[in-house]
């Protein structure tokens, strides 16, 4: 038996020979992804028109500006929209981060497009005509399509292919540079665009690996004191551990689904009950055991218990202990920039300071990890991985074996017998299922590379997207080019060291057989490209959503959030598109001088491939979390790695015919590494900071009221402390049923004022059950009655609380409506016997426990029987304890400037700083802490400043927040606090002197912002990051702690006899 009749043999020769797809079964692979594609694109065409919903979601549920335009129900009416909307129109519509994806496919369009012409033009006569000069080859008779590859090729014809590769570099490299420089304009533009300016995200720092003995808002302020942060904050705030809570929001989430499934499925028919009621086995281990109980009552009773825990966590949120990572808000987005920039991988007494994510792109359970566990995590996540990247091998192997299905004819006769009767069938498996297999296992390893990355602890969404882009786009290298093609020559050769075959020792053979591996591999990536192209039709076809919909409503039954969930525009996975596209990009690159005919396949697939998402984002797809094009960076820097590639390749390839010419392939990975470098040197910083010019430092709009109103703690506080839970939903057709349900143990009642038609109904335990009219099902952003508050769902009694803003009518519709109809229940007016004597509780200020976007959020009782909230805005509404004298609410400190309050100060304290009386009530912070001692000033620096240090950072006077009474900026004197401004600052010129004042630590006198602050510095880019030097046009005011000031008293408006709340008292 010779070598190659050996398994080992016959498998490697199979493996190697793999690659060598005949063109019949490229032919029958295109033809095939080709048909299903228009196949595809004509049903959607067809589908469109009465399936809105589903193809053009964002056409209903957009508003404004990002409302696209119309289109016509005409067949092929989708396509003029997408030709003529260019980028300036996309822009508003679908955000940067969709507009920079839709310009890195057009950019490959243009790469692969042009070099297609270039390279088919010149390197396939080239081939041609050698190969009919040479073409005594077998395998060149066997697979005629070879003839149009470098296959082969030899002598002084390589040359052609040594300068097309130049060639292709500098076209490569233009038109990167081209889109790199636009892509720096489209993120000034959008640092500069109102949605970035009024985000509060954009003018926050995140500090992790905060020490213990900093884990508090006052310690971590005057930290950030004294490490030089070249701007004051504005507000502080350390987070707390809130432990179980976020599971317990998620699962009593997950059984009020099932409790909804439970009632679509039984109450199917809206005439009748059947008599039996659903059951569900609990306590089951592994399918065996545990007890049948009613599903119904279970499941109710289940999500009673979980909100009381849920409502339980939540007031005692005061008694956690601080989290080791925290957050601080500067005044403008500038600074926010300058402090990020300045304090850059320096982690100063270990802090590490960053700007801040959006809040739901932080994966918060992630914040929270050592650096130890981080590191233990993220070594066990490479493990995992590598594991991956082998288990991958297995189905590899398996396509290469399928496509080489002719080699084991003479030992599986049941093969010889099917080609025979059947050739075409067998040639179009071995062309069709390799590329398929190849697929479907493709499509879940990207959930499973998504689940490593948050275990691995990455803190944040687009960091895991970044993650995701590089890991799955080497992934696919990995296993695509180096380990499809090298398991076949690893089998061979340790077949051929078996029978001490020479060619196991020979170098040059096995250098040989590598390249001819790669270059035959190129008919093999012609019947993949044709199945990138079905996957784009079939993204923009919906199909899995159209048969999920259908499952569910056949056998399961689709609830109200089923159907809302369905309606929603699905978000675009950006991490997993662009990896996909830069693989396309990669195989064209790497065989634009092998194989020609494979970089015209990537053109036009990539060419169809881009109207088909850019018709997705426009009227389908949104993005999730939005990053302002973060991830161009990524991709560029995976680009230009696809040039080195080819190079490399085109190299060995030459190498094993002329060693020395070899190395004439080098000098354009010396280009490549070069452009690199300018990129950096010349676009980077740009494209990750906002730097602005003279004129815009001068109409910068500076924001000091965050402490006074809780802005950073309310906005980044861990969003399980004012997350809604999940409301029951049933159809409003079988409302009539849910009386037999729950044997009438419930009491229905509608939203007063609230023009929807949603009626609630009060099962037992005060849990409440809305019933939904069909036409309500739908998705619609305004609306927002998935969730209720936890207020409201764990109230024993059938009243719901205050009026809410859920829905879409306005604050005074609802209240105007609740004074018309009373109170739902009078034998339980919480909301008039709740209130304490002497309490100013005012129930027309309701509205503050509500914040900006309608959610009701959580509060909790206060001092004397009032409710304290986190609020939006201010309202008299809040604990506002009686009239005191001036002197004794109104004292500067003289301790040094505190930060907010958390145990260390109320914020209306009694007179002297001695302790507190019996029955004074007493503001409590929020977390519950109530002050005992002198009153804080305003939110800022702590116990770590350092009078003599000479490190740039604030300086003396700067209008500060207000917190309460707390006088602005008080502290000791030759002390530098966070409110100070650094030496040389001076505000921007359009705040007004009304605005801010400033009273002396010794004095207590305000001082008038005018006489504070000169028009504004010019800031040069050049200098950004560091303190702001003066110009010559620009006069700074002299912060000399010396000055002296007449001092004024404190008065209110006629007929107030306290300060508003939230604010200082006015002056004179």
């Amino acid at each position: 038996m010779s070598k190659s009749d050996e398994p080992i043999g016959l498998i490697g020769d199979a493996l190697n020979q793999s690659s060598q797809t005949s063109g019949s079964q490229v032919a029958i692979a295109a033809a095939a992804f080709v048909g299903l594609a228009i196949f595809t694109l004509g049903a959607f065409s067809l589908l469109r028109p009465n399936n809105k919903i589903v193809y053009q979601p964002k056409l209903k549920y957009a508003a404004g500006e990002k409302k696209p335009p119309p289109i016509s129900d005409g067949v092929f009416g989708w396509i003029p929209p997408i030709l003529k909307l260019g980028e300036a129109d996309l822009l508003p519509l679908i955000g940067l981060d969709a507009v920079t994806y839709l310009r890195f496919c057009k950019m490959i369009v243009y790469i692969t497009a042009i070099l297609a012409i270039i390279m088919c033009g010149t390197l396939i006569p080239v081939d041609l005509t050698f190969h009919l000069k040479n073409g005594n080859d077998a395998s060149t008779k066997q697979y005629n399509i070879n003839a149009l590859t470098m296959n082969s090729v030899s002598g002084n014809y390589i040359w052609a292919h040594v300068a097309m590769s130049y060639i292709g570099t500098i076209v490569a490299l233009f038109f990167i540079w081209l889109n790199y420089r636009q892509m720096v304009r489209l993120r000034w533009k959008w640092f500069r665009s109102d949605d970035y300016q009024t985000s509060f995200n954009a003018r926050t720092l995140m500090i992790t690996h905060v020490d213990k003995r900093m884990r508090s808002d006052e310690a971590l302020a005057g930290a950030l004191s004294s490490i030089g942060m070249p701007y004051p904050t504005t507000d502080v705030h350390i987070s707390r551990v809130v432990g179980q809570l976020p599971y317990l929001i998620e699962e009593h989430d997950e059984t009020v689904r099932k409790l909804e499934r439970v009632l679509a499925k039984w109450l199917k028919d809206p005439n009748h009950v059947p008599s039996k009621r659903p059951t569900m086995k609990i306590g089951a281990k592994m399918g065996f055991g545990g007890k049948q109980v009613d599903a119904v009552d279970y499941l109710t009773n289940r999500i009673n218990n979980l909100e009381a825990t849920i409502e339980n966590w939540k007031e005692r949120i005061s008694e956690r202990k601080p989290e080791s990572y925290g957050f601080a808000s500067m005044a403008t987005v500038p600074f926010a920039h300058a402090a990020a920039r300045s304090l850059r991988g320096k982690k100063p007494r270990g802090l590490e300071v960053t700007l801040a994510p959006p809040p739901r792109d932080i994966i918060w359970k992630n914040l929270n990890l050592s650096k130890s566990q981080r590191f233990r995590s993220s070594v066990w996540g490479f493990v995992i991985l590598s594991i991956l990247l082998f288990i991958n091998a297995v189905p590899l192997v398996a396509v290469a074996l399928i496509s080489q299905m002719e080699r084991f004819k003479g030992v599986l006769p049941f093969l010889a017998t099917w080609q025979n009767s059947s050739s075409w069938s067998f040639s179009a498996v071995s062309g069709l299922a390799p590329p398929a297999i190849s697929g479907v296992f493709g499509y879940f390893l990207p959930p499973l590379m998504r689940r490593i990355g948050k275990y691995r602890g990455v803190t944040t969404r687009n960091r895991l997207d970044r993650v995701i882009t590089n890991q799955y786009f080497g992934f696919l290298i990995i296993s695509q080019f180096i380990v499809f093609t090298l398991v076949g020559v690893t089998l061979t050769t340790i077949a051929a060291a078996i029978k001490n075959s020479k060619d196991a020792r020979n170098v040059d053979h096995i250098l040989a057989t590598v390249k001819n591996q790669y270059l035959n591999m190129g008919n093999y990536w012609l019947t993949w490209i044709p199945l990138r192209l079905f996957v784009a039709a079939f993204d923009i076809s919906q199909a899995i959503k159209l048969l999920y919909t259908w499952v569910l409503s056949a056998f399961l039954g689709r609830t109200p959030r089923d159907i809302r969930e369905f309606t929603k525009p699905p978000s675009f996975d950006y991490a997993i598109y662009y990896a996909n596209m830069l693989f396309l990009f990669a195989v064209g690159m790497l065989y634009a001088t092998l194989a020609p005919l494979v970089l015209a396949f990537v053109a036009v697939c990539a060419f169809v491939s881009f109207y088909l998402y850019k018709y997705m984002h426009i009227y389908v797809v949104v993005t999730k979390n939005e990053s302002g094009g973060r991830l161009w960076r990524v991709v560029i820097n995976r680009l230009l790695v696809c040039i080195v590639f080819m190079q490399v390749i085109l190299a060995l390839a030459v190498a094993l015919d002329q060693h020395w010419p070899a190395f004439a392939c080098l000098p354009p990975i010396l280009f490549v590494l070069a452009f690199k470098i300018y990129c950096r040197i010349a676009f980077d910083r740009q494209f990750d900071w906002y730097i602005p010019d003279a004129s815009e430092i001068a109409s910068l709009k500076t924001h000091t009221g965050d402490a006074s109103h809780h802005r950073l703690a309310r906005r980044f506080g861990h969003p399980s402390l004012h997350q809604k839970l999940f409301t029951p939903l049933v159809h409003a057709k079988v409302k009539h049923l849910l009386p037999q349900v729950y044997s009438g143990r419930l009491d229905e009642h509608d939203s007063y004022g609230d023009p929807s038609k949603t009626s609630v109904m009060a099962g037992p335990g005060g849990l409440e059950i809305k019933a939904v009219e069909e036409e309500e099902c739908a998705y619609d952003p305004k609306l927002d009655n998935d969730a209720a508050s936890i207020f409201s769902t764990s109230t024993a009694a059938p009243f719901r609380g205050a009026p809410s803003r859920q829905g879409t009518a306005d604050f005074q519709t609802q209240y105007a409506g609740y004074m018309a109809g009373g109170p739902r229940n009078p034998g339980n007016a919480f909301e008039m016997n709740n209130l304490a004597a002497g309490s100013q509780e005012n129930l027309l200020e309701k509205a503050a426990m509500y914040d900006d976007t309608g959610r009701q959020q959580h509060f909790r009782k206060g001092s004397a029987g009032t409710m304290l909230s986190f609020n939006s805005r201010p309202s008299p509404g809040n604990e506002i304890p009686p009239p005191q004298p001036a002197g004794a609410m109104y004292r500067p400190n003289t301790a040094g400037s505190q930060g907010s309050g958390n145990g260390n100060g109320s914020f209306f304290p009694p007179g002297a700083g001695g302790p507190i009386r019996p029955g004074q009530p007493v503001r409590q912070d929020s977390y519950g802490n109530v002050g005992r001692g002198t009153p804080p000033p305003p939110r800022g620096a702590g116990g770590y400043l350092d009078s003599g240090r000479s490190s740039p950072g604030p300086g003396q006077f700067y209008a500060s927040p207000q917190r309460g009474p707390s006088p602005a900026g008080a502290q000791t004197p030759g002390s530098r606090g966070m409110y100070g401004a650094p030496s040389g600052y001076a505000s921007p010129s359009n705040m007004s002197s009304a605005s801010l004042v400033e009273v002396h630590p010794q004095h207590s006198m305000a001082v008038s912002a005018a006489s504070m602050y000169a028009e504004a510095p010019q800031l040069p880019p050049s200098q950004f990051g560091g303190p702001p030097q003066p110009t010559s046009a620009a006069r700074f005011y002299n912060s000399s702690p010396q000055q002296q000031h007449p001092q004024q008293a404190p008065y209110y408006p006629a007929g107030q006899q306290q300060p508003p709340r939230g604010g200082p008292p006015y002056y004179r």
